[in-house]
C-alpha cells in the first residue's frame, strides 16, 4: 500500500460506526492521525475546533447534516475553503461540482491511500 509519511490528520465522517472504525485503522496503518464524525455537523464541529486538518474523507449519505450540507458549509467558510475533501457514497450519484476527490463504496484501500497522498501533507 501506498505510504502517505508526513504528519497528517484526516476528518472522518461517516454515521456507519463501522465504517468509521474500518477507515481508521487503516488510516492509523499508514501513520495517519484519525478525527471521526458521525454526521455533518458533528464533522463541522470538529473543523471549526482549533486544529488542522489535511482533508476530510465524508460520506454523502447521513442524518443531521449529510455529505453536500457538509461540503456546502466548507466551501462557504473563508478559514475551511480549501481544505481538500474527499467523499463517499454507495450509490451512483454523480460528484459535487467542488469536491476534491469522489469514491464509490465499496472502494478499494489502495486507492484512497494513492488519493491521500496525492493531496500532499
Amino acid at each position: 500500500m501506498v505510504s502517505l509519511g508526513g504528519h497528517r490528520r484526516i476528518l472522518v465522517i461517516d454515521d456507519d460506526a463501522a465504517m468509521r472504525e474500518a477507515l481508521e485503522e487503516v488510516l492509523v496503518e499508514l501513520g495517519v492521525e484519525v478525527v471521526a464524525a458521525a454526521d455533518g455537523l458533528e464533522g463541522l464541529a470538529r473543523l471549526r475546533g482549533g486544529r488542522r486538518f489535511s482533508a476530510a474523507l465524508v460520506d454523502m449519505k447521513m442524518p443531521r447534516l449529510d455529505g453536500e450540507g457538509f461540503l456546502r458549509a466548507v466551501r462557504a467558510d473563508p478559514l475551511l475553503r480549501d481544505l481538500p475533501v474527499v467523499t463517499m457514497t454507495g450509490d451512483d450519484a454523480e460528484p459535487p461540482l467542488d469536491v476534491t476527490a469522489w469514491l464509490h463504496k465499496p472502494f478499494d484501500l489502495e486507492a484512497l491511500a494513492r488519493i491521500l497522498a496525492s493531496l500532499g501533507g
